[in-house]
Formats: structure tokens, C-alpha cells, sequence
């Protein structure tokens, strides 16, 4: 280990910083068996984070033509952790605290706050005193605070989504956790950017580790329902809560995915669904969405999959009505009206050239809100039928004038919402949304129309088609 120690200081004490003596220590760290070393306890998977967290000063000490070829090698190592390093367990208290510690450091460090720490647990080797002057004056930079590259607080934040998994059986995850990951949805650049992103997946995360804690070590629902309800978490709470920035920032997601709305944009498929983004940053999206798709898979089981949409690719995109469901399984019906009211705002403030984005968003928000209060619910007996009724009684109206408004490019789109609020549910259960189908289809096939109706007409059929199919026989 002391030679991980010492490649592992070349990532972040200037003293060090020949560009071809920190690539050699890069390939080094990148392979396999050095990852296993670096990450097979708790102290020394912090020193390997926290200097792949803190290698800006480094970088920034080479001469300008060799800095774009390190960051890309250091993406490079990040990538190969994310792919192939193992989190070790927590066995011990103390490793419990690294954990939690490291996340609340990492997620600081996401939003482009905090300093440098590193140095407290990497010492540098012996070296003389000029050498020992300029990594003093490199660790007094690192504690100025300065505002970090976007880089760097991508590495950040994609190495707290990493540890998301370990931490929850740590014992509670800290309301601050709640509170940065949220703020980093709001102030994350925003418009689909990739620290948007990975912040709306981290908040999938801490939904996912809270499920897999026990009942009296949760977040109390009334905490988090405070934060959602009534707190503003930095500047895109201005003018909305956390709700109207959740519902703008998956709305954001689906137009950088592509203008018509017809791609997924966690990756299962689509058109146009891979921007062109700087190097590195794609693989590490696409690392981090499909761990994130697997942990919601994992947690709700198939129930959100009808299986004749499985291996379907069109607009309505699985994992943000999933992120809803957690929101609304976790809060209950109280946070319904609110992501109602959003819907609506952003729906009406959307540009023209929005609008099909804004469409899919409500058809995933409208999706999670029924799955979360259905999932929440389930064996609730003769209370589970009250609030089933007083939901359907809140959302029902809401989705009746969506589906009025849908138009023939929409059609594909609402017929999978709707397959997916049905599908593995009681009859008992949806018996309000299958009987507004059944009556709009049968007023507007039954009345006398022009042929200029024929489009209406085959819309509410396509409708209809989603109990017939998804209903247990």
C-alpha cells in the first residue's frame, strides 16, 4: 500500500507534477488489481476518492497544451472505477462515519463548495524544503474555497451516487443529504445538463437506500415532506418549490433528448438521444443511468413494466415516473396537489416548440403519482379503498383533459402512461380510470360525427386498448 500511497500523491501535490510521471501513476491506478488495493477498505477507497476529488491543483499546474490530455486520462480512471470497483461493507463504526462523512463531502463538493482535504490523509513523502514550500502554498490554494471546474464536481458527484448504496446501511442518511442533493437539482446548470442529471439520479438513489433501511431508522415522512413542501433549495426555487424544480428539470431531460419528444433519455433508445458532450462525460452518464435503472428495478419489481411495452422505445420514459413514485410513496397524497399545480404551471409557461417535452412530463409525473399512492397502499384493506378513492378523485380530472388535449403525436405516449398505471393493479383498484375510458370511447363512438372526427375517434380506441390489454383476466 505504500506504493498506492505514493501514486495516489501524484494525483494531488504539485510537487510531483512531471505530466509523464502523473500519466504513469493514472494507468497504474487504472488497473484492476491496483483498484482492488485502493478500494478494499473504507480508509483507503477515501484516499483514492478524495485524490481523484482533488487533483484540479495538479492539473491546473501543467502547461496549458497538457491539461485537456490529464483530464481526459483522470476521466478515464474514474470510468474504470465506476465500472469495475467494488464498495466494501460496513462492518465497524468507524467505517460507518468514513461513509457518511465522504458523502456529505462529496455532495459539497458537487454543488463547487467545499476545500480540499485530501492532504490531511495523504501526507507527502519526504522531500527538501523548496519542494516542501510549494505543497504548503499548494494546500493553502486548495483551502482558499475557490469555485471548482465542472469536472471535478461531476467526479464528485457521480462518487456519491457510488457510495449512495453503502450509505443507507449506515444507519440514517443525514437530512443535510436531503438538502445538498436537492439544492444540486435546482442549481445544477439546469436545461438537461449532465450535474442536473446525476443530481435527479442521486435523489433516486437516497429514495432506494431509505427503502432498504428498517422503518425507525428512515428519514421521518414529516421531515422530508417539510423539505419538499416548504423549503426553497437555491435559485430554481425563486419562483416554485422543489416540486416545480423537479418537474422543470425532467422536462429539461426530455428536450435535450430530442425536440420531437420521442426519446428516451436514460438511454434505452431513441433518435437523437446521445448530445454531444465533452469526453468522458457520455460513459460516465451511461455507467451511472444503468446502475441507477437497475437499483429502481430492483426496488418496485416489474410492476411499472407491462409486459407488451417491455422492449418498447418510445416517448414515456420508465424511470422518471418511478422517481415520482418514490416522491409520493414517501410524502403521501399530500404532495399530489403540488405536483399537480407544477404540471400546470410549467405546462403553461412552456415555449411552442416545448410543448411535446412538457407532454411527456405529465404523462410520467400523472404515471408516478398513481403508481406511489397504489405501491404505498398495498394490504391497507378498507383504508386502502378510501384513498385510492380520494386520489382518483384529485388526478382523475387532471388526466381526463390531458387525454382530451392528446393529439394523434401523442397517442403513443398516453396509451404506455396508461398501460403502466393499469398494469398488475386490481380491477377494484383502476375501476375509476378504466370506467372514464370506457365512457369517453363510447360518447364519441356512438355519436354522429363528420369524417373530419375520424381522428378523435381512432385516438379514444387506442385509449381503450390499454385496460383490454393490462386488465388480470
Amino acid at each position: 500500500m505504500n506504493t498506492v500511497h505514493s501514486f495516489l500523491c501524484y494525483l494531488i501535490y504539485t510537487i510531483y507534477s512531471s505530466f509523464y510521471t502523473v500519466t504513469g501513476a493514472i494507468y497504474v491506478l487504472a488497473q484492476h488489481r491496483c483498484l482492488q488495493l485502493c478500494t478494499q477498505s473504507w480508509p483507503q477507497l477515501r484516499n483514492f476518492l478524495l485524490a481523484l476529488c482533488d487533483s484540479e491543483a495538479m492539473v491546473n499546474s501543467q502547461p496549458i497544451d497538457h491539461r485537456q490530455k490529464l483530464s481526459a486520462r483522470l476521466q478515464i480512471l474514474l470510468v474504470r472505477y465506476l465500472q469495475s470497483a467494488e464498495i466494501p461493507p460496513i462492518r465497524t463504526p468507524s467505517d460507518a462515519a468514513i461513509c457518511k462523512d465522504l458523502l456529505l463531502r462529496f455532495i459539497e463538493l458537487g454543488e463547487g463548495g467545499g476545500s480540499s482535504v485530501s492532504s490531511s490523509f495523504l501526507p507527502p513523502p519526504p522531500c527538501d524544503d523548496n519542494s516542501s514550500a510549494s505543497g504548503k502554498q499548494q494546500q493553502q490554494d486548495d483551502r482558499s474555497g475557490r469555485s471548482r471546474h465542472w469536472r471535478y464536481q461531476l467526479t464528485a458527484t457521480c462518487c456519491a451516487i457510488h457510495l449512495l448504496a453503502r450509505a443507507g446501511q449506515a444507519s440514517t442518511l443525514p437530512v443535510e443529504v436531503w438538502e445538498q442533493v436537492m439544492k444540486g437539482i435546482a442549481d445544477a446548470g439546469g436545461e438537461g445538463q449532465p450535474l442536473q442529471q446525476l443530481s435527479l439520479m442521486a435523489f433516486g438513489h437516497l429514495f432506494v437506500a431509505r427503502l432498504s433501511q428498517p422503518e425507525a431508522e428512515q428519514l421521518p415522512r414529516e421531515v422530508l415532506l417539510d423539505l419538499v413542501l416548504h423549503r426553497s433549495h437555491g435559485r430554481g426555487g425563486e419562483d416554485g418549490g422543489f416540486i416545480t424544480v423537479l418537474v422543470r428539470a425532467i422536462s429539461h431531460l426530455h428536450s435535450k433528448s430530442g425536440e420531437d419528444g420521442s426519446n428516451d433519455s436514460y438511454g434505452t433508445g431513441g433518435r437523437r438521444s446521445n448530445p454531444q458532450w465533452s469526453f468522458g462525460v457520455g460513459e460516465i452518464l451511461r455507467d451511472v443511468k444503468k446502475r441507477y435503472k437497475s437499483a429502481l428495478r430492483c426496488t418496485w419489481g416489474k410492476v411499472m413494466l407491462p409486459q407488451h411495452r417491455r422492449n418498447g422505445c418510445g416517448p414515456f420514459v420508465s424511470s422518471h415516473a418511478r422517481l415520482i413514485g418514490f416522491l409520493v410513496k414517501a410524502c403521501g397524497m399530500e404532495v399530489i396537489p403540488a405536483l399537480l399545480e407544477a404540471i400546470h404551471v410549467e405546462n403553461e409557461r412552456a415555449a411552442e416548440e416545448d410543448q411535446t417535452a412538457m407532454q411527456c412530463t405529465v404523462a410520467e409525473v400523472l404515471t408516478g403519482a398513481v403508481w406511489g399512492v397504489l405501491a404505498a397502499l398495498e394490504g391497507g384493506g378498507g383504508v386502502k379503498q378510501h384513498v385510492v378513492k380520494d386520489m382518483w378523485s384529485v388526478v382523475l380530472p387532471f388526466v381526463a383533459i390531458q387525454l382530451e388535449k392528446a393529439n394523434m403525436d401523442m397517442q403513443l405516449l398516453w396509451n404506455q402512461a396508461l398501460a403502466r398505471m393499469i398494469a398488475n393493479q386490481s380491477a377494484e383498484a383502476v375501476e375509476p380510470l378504466t370506467g372514464m375510458l370506457e365512457r369517453k370511447a363510447l360518447k364519441v363512438l356512438r355519436g354522429w360525427r363528420t369524417r373530419d372526427d375520424f381522428a378523435t375517434q381512432a385516438k379514444w380506441l387506442f385509449m381503450v386498448q390499454a385496460p383490454l390489454l393490462e386488465l388480470p383476466r
